[in-house]
């Protein structure tokens, strides 16, 4: 299991999540066991590593929705320049 009963009660909460070193080196030997295995690919690792980093991009970008009109049309910008980045899920597909 990649990860802990903490990291879902943090996403359940709303919580950022952090990984001490120790959970950190877990993790990363439970994906090298599964990709020598063969139970887990490069490609998924990739993915996942993606997705965490555009969820932190994506909380970054909402903190710092304007408080007012006048910075809107340059946030809005900002965001759809991060949601083309992201891509579509359709586009991920199963290779």
């Amino acid at each position: 299991m990649i990860f802990s009963d903490k990291t879902f009660a943090a996403l359940g909460n709303g919580e950022p999540l952090t990984f001490s070193t120790g959970e950190l080196l877990c993790m990363a030997a439970v994906m090298a066991g599964g990709v020598l295995t063969g139970k887990l690919r490069v490609s998924t690792i990739r993915s996942l590593l993606r997705g965490m980093q555009n969820g932190s991009r994506a909380e970054a970008l909402y903190a710092s929705y304007p408080a007012d009109e006048s910075g809107y049309d340059a946030w809005v910008t900002r965001a759809e320049a991060f949601w083309k980045s992201c891509g579509s899920m359709a586009e991920n597909t199963v290779k």
